[in-house]
Formats: structure tokens, C-alpha cells, sequence
């Protein structure tokens, strides 16, 4: 008998000889179009493989399975046994032995006349018994011999088994393999660490791709239960529960299993695929970038998805396999694999969790990403996995054909936008451009009803009508926003759509106060921007300074922050109607290549109401302002300066005298290191709900998106008892001798902040003043490119 089993089993792992084939050689790219598209979809339906082979062979039908419970030779190990009358004797008697490595497992079937159940190494079952039409269930404690049906009463009729279920196990599994801890390893980067395996109700198991902290992008086809019938997919909740789990298996990075539930499904209609929304963000994974370019004949991609391979039905593994590019149609891509051996793991990832392997795409594999290696090392999402003939896949009774079929997704970017997912990007600095002032003819200080408070739409897509457009697959847009003369206090928020009501601010401002902020906005798909507030009756000024995409080439590089200038210690005051010019490139490590500078502006001790305009040295003064300020004040707000002339950029004053501080935060140019990725915008701190900040106390900020390197913030200041000023710095380091915001007794100010994170993923909030309450929220992040 356990010769026979060897046959299909080794070890624990099945392996069904009839499927088994010699590896095939690899083959050319497709001639015909798209020639898998009619392959089966690899969806993990659960049903166990090489079931019509054990029937022929023991007279015991297994169905289906969580992969959790494996048929095993008694011979090896195993922890579960089972006596029926219906397999041949041998030296262990009539019995079937089973793995079950995992605290959970579950396996369907149907073994007939079972007259006792063994577990062993703290194993503990429950099985599902039928006799004639009654069903009974046999509970098995750990390393425990129960009798049943015949073996209770030799008179009795037969009964017959029809599911396993683990109930515990002492020492196993409670999910994916643990990543070994040997700090020897290398710290070496899991390009997949953004999959995900996705479990639907418990009936299928498929493969997802974090594209944004709260949305999956996988396949629709694992969310019907007959594909082969059609795809289609409601949107909405899924119709049933449905979790996506991630795992890591670096050391440098420690397992990190982390399920999350999936709440909402926006499905596509021309291809097969779905956006699965979770939950709650993922913490501690990277998300991948969708790519902007097609996948081209000849291209080499890495596949990955948690499921099967030729000799393994493990759903909890994930495995990463090499493809080459085939035909590319309009909506998908026919792939090959490279070769279908299997290949050593990569050097220095450690045993569990990931399998790098050289063989066909398998059951599991669908919604799975194919990702493509830039020249940087970086990884982006070019396909998602649909299809496969799963040549040589364990299960699969496919001898000839290999290949896969996939679904591009490099033309998905306005409708992820949609969605709140965004390209990586970078940035295109302007001359600064008004593009709204409500104080000229045909303006309103009136503002349209909408979501509690009032809007107005920005069209600053290529559709607009005004003198600034920006272009398409635009991904955020860089604002300097002026509340003017309001007569009630408020705030004002700009969205990229009004479907929802605002939950952060973006400038807040008292009864007649003119002030100004910059603001990143994310941009809808047609280039709109709304904005919103919770009062009415005030004009606004817009002013564009430049905006985000894909095809922009500037990054992001952060520098500082670092004081460039300070009146009070220089020159003295900025008369009416002049000018100082600040050295930008050559010093705090900006090159000569840098096309814009981000940095703080302040003003102090100015004699009368007026403004700042920041704009590069050497060109025409722009019409527009940076800060406005009255008698008095000391205000910040932040600026992204085009740089001009011999490196620099020019503040100029427009009335009375004022000082001047210019802080330096980072640069943009095409030596930059930062791509930029729109987000939220989500709070992140809010002492109101805890206590108020004292003198000289440090808070810090956490929740960024994991791989951040600089975070874009809206920081607001509120019930301060004196004046003062906030400074954001990355954790870890001395507090710099500059500041982000500064403020006046009872006043509740904001500013735009761009800020590197620190040690842990942090940034330090230090209040240099009295006592008062600090709001920070989350706008964007830049990633390394």
C-alpha cells in the first residue's frame, strides 16, 4: 500500500503522477492575438487535486479544501489517521493518514464505513459522520483515539465521513510560514509584499495587489461563482465575506500577517478586474505603483500570487514566477512563463512565505500582480494575472498548451483617480497663476449649496475655459488659497469632487481676517477641484504654482529645513515695493539642476497691512501673493518657488516694512530622489481629543503611508493662550531653529508643511510658545523612486 501511495504523494505534498509531465521547453511569444484568453481562469475553487487518481487508487473521494489538510503516505508524518474497511490492509491496518500543519484546516469528502478517527503532536478534529440519512458529528480531542460507526458497535451500519474540520493544534501554523529570524540573513527587499491572498466566503482563494493603503486591485472573476459562465460583478459589498491577508517574509522585516476585510467592489466592465476596497488602511506595506506604459512583446515581467504550483497545493504561500510578454491586445496580454522548472529562492530570502519559481501560473494566481523592475530598482504594477492553462500545474489535466492570459492596466489611471488611487508623480513648477478672484466683475461672494455648507467647481482640466489648463493624467495641483474679508469665521477645504462632506480644512480663518495658505489638491480625472466651506459670503483668490503628473520631470529631494534668510539679522525690514533675493541652488546640497524650492515664508513686525510675492529672480513680478498679513502680524505660509536667475528666488514687499524669514524644506528637479502620491487628505492628530500642548512640548505623528520618505501636511493651530509658533521636524533629530507656523493668542491659523520622516516613520510636533491644541493632516506623500 504505501508504495502505491508514493505514487501521488510525497512527504505530505500531493503530487498526481497523471498530471505530472516532463517540463515543457519554453515557448515563443503567441503569433495569434491574445491566444490564452480562452484558457480557465486560475481561481483557487479549493477542489483537491489528483481526486479522480486517490479514488481509483484508496476508494476514498476527497472534494475540497482549505489546503490545510493534506492526504499523506503513512509511512512519513502525519497527524491525523483514519480507519475504514474500505482500503487495503497494510502494516498500519485499514487506515488514510492526513497532514495538518495549520491551527485551522478544513477538508470535504466522503470515506466510506470510518470506524475510528486518531490524532497525534496536539492535533484536535471535528468530523462531520453521516449513517443512512442521520449526520452526526465526532469530536476528537488531541492525541486522542475515538471509535465510530462500526468501531462503537460491530452491528451498527456503516457510516461514512464527510468533512474535517481542525479544531486546534498546539504547535501549528496560524497562517502564512513564518519568515525565518536568523540575523545573519541579509535584509533583502520583498517585491511582493504588497500581494495579497484574498479569500471569498471560503469558497475561493484568489491574489490581490495593494495599489493605495485602502484598495486592492485584483481580478472580478474571483467574485462570481461560475467566471467560466461570465464575470460580471456587482458593485458594492461583495456577496460574500471576503478578507485579503498579507504577510511578509524578509528578515529585516518580520512577518507581519495582517487580514483585513474587504467592504466595497468597483468592478471594470471591459476586462477582468476589480478594485476591492478594505476596511481599514494596511500599515507597514508599501503600495505599488500602476504603471502609465503598456507592456511591449518580448518584455520580461515577475508574476506572484499566493496558490499552487506543479507539486504544491498550498494557498498560504505566495509564489513569484518570471514571464515574458506575448501578444498585447487592447485589454490584456498573452504571457509565457520563462521555463517550468523550479528554481532555488533568491539568495538571502529566508524558507517561508515566498517561493521564487520559474513554472505555470496556477490555481490562486488570478488577480495577481505582474510587475515590471525600472532602471532604479523600483517595482510597478503592469498586469494583473486572469487566466491560465496551467500546463503542469498540480490538479490540472492540461499536457499541451502553456501561457497565461492578463490584464493590463497601464490606461486605468482616470478611472482609479476616481477612486482617490493615484499615479506616482512628478512636478511641474508655473508662473504663478490666477486662476479665480471672486472680487472681479461677474464674481460672487455667494457660494452654491452643497453638503451642509457651500462649493464652488474649478475646472482646471484640459476641458476648462480659463487661461490655465492643466494637462491630462494631472494628479494633484499646487495652490496658494486667499480667504479674503469674511464676515463670519470658518474654514475652506479643497477636494478633487463634492461627493462627500469635508473632514479636514485646508485654510481657516476668523471674521475679517485676509488670509492666505498653500494647498496640494488632489485633482479629479477631468482636472476639477471643489471648493468648500462651512460659511458663506467671502471672496477667495486661487493661484496656481504648478501641479503633479506622471509624465512631469522634477522629483522631489527634501533639504533642511534650513533658515536661508532672516531680515531681523541682515539688512533690516523690506520697505514698501521692495525686494531681497535668496540664494537657492549651490548650498544645503540643492544642485544647479533644481527647477523649484519649497519654502516657509514668514513675516514679523510688519507697520501695515499688506503681502509677500515669492517668484523666480530675474522675471516679471507674477499679480499674484504668497502671504498676506495686517499691522503687526507674524504669519506663515509656505511656497513652491519656480527658482530663476543665477539660482535664486525674489520676495518682494508690497506696502509699509516688514522682516522676512525664509525657511528651506526641499527642492524639485530632475536629480530629485521623490515621487509624489496624493492621499487622503486624512487626520492624523488632533490634541482637542486629548490634552493641550504646553510650552516646549514635543508630540509626534505617525499613520504615513509605510515607504514614505516626506510627508505633505496641513498643520492648524487652535485656543493657543499666547503667541508662538509650531515647528515639524523628522523624529530623531535636533529640533531645528525654525519654524512651521506662527501664531498669535486665540487664533486658529494653518499651514501647508513638507516635512521628511523621521527615525520610526515619525514627525515631531514641538510647541514653542504657551498652551495650545495642534490638528495635523495628511495631504500626500513622496515615496523614492
Amino acid at each position: 500500500m504505501a508504495s502505491r501511495i508514493s505514487r501521488w504523494m510525497l512527504a505530505g505534498t500531493v503530487v498526481a503522477a497523471s498530471v505530472v509531465l516532463a517540463p515543457p521547453s519554453l515557448a515563443a511569444a503567441d503569433a495569434a492575438p491574445v491566444v490564452n484568453s480562452t484558457a480557465p481562469f486560475a481561481v483557487e475553487d479549493g477542489a483537491y487535486p489528483g481526486a479522480a487518481q486517490i479514488l481509483r487508487d484508496l476508494g476514498i473521494t476527497l472534494t475540497s479544501g482549505d489546503a490545510h489538510i493534506n492526504l499523506a503516505s503513512c509511512d512519513s508524518s502525519y497527524q491525523i489517521k483514519i480507519w475504514t474497511a474500505v482500503t487495503q490492509a497494510n502494516s498500519y491496518g485499514n487506515v488514510v493518514c492526513f497532514t495538518a500543519p495549520y491551527t485551522t484546516g478544513r477538508l470535504a469528502m466522503s470515506i466510506p464505513d470510518v470506524f475510528a478517527v486518531q490524532t497525534y503532536n496536539g492535533v484536535a478534529v471535528a468530523a462531520t459522520l453521516t449513517t443512512g440519512s442521520v449526520t452526526t458529528k465526532l469530536d476528537v480531542p488531541a492525541n486522542k483515539w475515538v471509535p465510530s460507526g462500526r468501531g462503537k458497535d460491530p452491528n451498527a451500519d456503516p457510516t461514512t465521513m464527510l468533512e474535517l474540520h481542525v479544531t486546534a493544534n498546539a504547535s501549528g501554523l496560524s497562517g502564512p510560514p513564518a519568515a525565518a529570524t536568523d540575523p545573519a540573513l541579509p535584509a533583502v527587499a520583498d517585491p511582493f509584499e504588497g500581494t495579497a491572498r484574498i479569500d471569498i466566503g471560503g469558497k475561493r482563494i484568489c491574489s490581490g495587489t495593494l495599489v493605495d493603503p485602502s484598495w486592492l486591485l485584483t481580478a472580478a472573476s474571483c467574485f462570481t461563482d461560475h467566471p467560466e459562465q461570465g464575470i460580471a460583478v456587482p458593485a458594492g459589498a461583495p456577496a460574500d465575506p471576503t478578507t485579503a491577508t498579507f504577510a511578509r517574509s524578509t528578515a529585516a522585516n518580520p512577518p507581519l500577517p495582517s487580514t483585513f476585510t474587504v467592504t466595497e467592489l468597483v468592478p471594470r466592465t471591459d476586462r477582468d478586474l476589480v478594485l476591492a476596497h478594505l476596511a481599514a488602511p494596511v500599515p507597514g506595506i508599501a503600495p505599488v505603483p500602476v504603471t502609465g506604459k503598456a507592456p511591449s512583446a518580448g518584455e520580461m515581467l515577475d508574476a506572484g500570487g499566493f496558490g499552487r504550483t506543479e507539486t504544491e497545493w498550498a494557498h498560504d504561500r505566495r509564489n513569484e514566477r518570471h514571464s515574458t510578454v506575448g501578444t498585447v491586445a487592447t485589454t490584456g496580454l498573452d504571457t509565457t512563463p520563462t521555463n517550468t522548472t523550479p528554481a532555488t529562492p533568491a539568495p538571502g530570502v529566508p524558507a517561508g512565505g515566498i517561493g521564487v519559481h520559474d513554472g505555470p501560473v496556477c490555481k490562486g494566481a488570478t488577480g495577481g500582480p505582474l510587475l515590471r523592475t525600472l532602471g532604479s530598482g523600483r517595482r510597478e504594477l503592469a498586469a494583473v494575472t486572469s487566466r491560465s492553462w496551467q500546463n503542469g500545474c498540480l490538479g490540472s489535466e492540461e499536457t499541451t498548451r502553456t501561457g497565461a492570459y492578463d490584464s493590463r492596466v497601464d490606461d486605468l489611471a482616470p478611472w482609479l483617480q476616481q477612486y482617490g488611487v493615484y499615479a506616482a508623480s512628478g512636478y511641474t513648477p508655473v508662473p504663478p497663476t490666477r486662476v479665480l478672484d471672486t472680487r472681479d466683475a461677474g464674481g460672487s461672494r455667494t457660494w452654491a449649496p452643497n453638503q451642509g455648507g457651500g462649493e464652488k467647481v474649478l475646472n482646471l482640466g484640459p476641458s476648462g475655459t480659463g487661461q490655465f489648463k492643466l494637462p491630462q493624467g494631472a494628479t494633484a495641483v499646487v495652490l496658494n488659497v486667499t480667504v479674503v474679508s469674511p464676515s463670519h469665521g470658518g474654514f475652506l477645504t479643497v477636494e478633487p469632487n463634492d461627493t462627500a462632506h469635508p473632514t479636514v480644512s485646508s485654510v481657516n480663518f476668523a471674521a475679517g481676517q485676509t488670509i492666505a495658505n498653500l494647498v496640494t489638491a488632489p485633482v479629479g480625472p477631468d482636472g476639477r477641484i471643489v471648493l468648500w466651506t462651512n460659511v458663506d459670503d467671502f471672496d477667495v483668490l486661487v493661484d496656481v504654482a504648478g501641479y503633479y503628473s506622471p509624465a512631469s520631470p522634477n522629483k522631489f529631494a527634501p533639504s533642511g529645513p534650513v533658515r536661508l534668510l532672516d531680515t531681523r539679522n541682515s539688512d533690516g525690514a523690506l520697505g514698501q515695493g521692495s525686494t531681497v533675493d535668496v540664494q537657492i541652488t549651490g548650498r544645503n546640497g540643492v544642485p544647479t539642476d533644481a527647477t523649484a524650492a519649497v519654502v516657509n515664508l514668514t513675516t514679523t513686525g510688519s507697520t501695515v497691512g499688506g503681502f509677500f510675492a515669492a517668484y523666480p529672480t530675474g522675471s516679471t513680478r507674477p499679480a499674484t501673493s504668497n502671504i498676506n498679513f495686517g499691522a503687526g502680524d507674524t504669519l506663515s505660509n509656505q511656497a513652491v518657488v519656480p527658482i530663476g536667475k543665477d539660482g535664486k528666488i525674489t520676495v518682494f514687499n508690497f506696502a509699509g516694512s516688514a522682516h522676512a524669514i525664509v525657511d528651506l524644506a526641499g527642492y524639485y528637479g530632475p536629480s530629485g530622489t521623490d515621487l509624489y502620491h496624493p492621499a487622503g487628505p486624512s487626520r492624523l492628530l488632533d490634541t482637542r481629543s486629548d490634552s493641550i500642548l504646553g510650552p516646549g512640548q514635543v508630540v509626534s505623528t505617525s499613520g504615513f503611508p509605510y515607504g514614505a520618505d516626506a510627508v505633505v501636511l496641513n498643520v492648524t493651530t487652535t485656543q493657543s493662550d499666547q503667541g508662538g509658533y509650531f515647528t515639524l521636524y523628522p523624529h530623531g533629530i535636533d529640533r531645528p531653529l525654525v519654524s512651521n507656523l506662527n501664531f498669535g493668542p486665540g487664533q486658529t491659523l494653518s499651514n501647508h508643511a513638507t516635512v521628511p520622516l523621521g527615525q520610526n516613520q515619525l514627525v515631531d510636533l514641538a510647541n514653542l510658545g504657551g498652551h495650545s491644541h495642534a490638528v495635523v493632516d495628511l495631504f500626500g506623500y513622496f515615496t523614492k523612486n
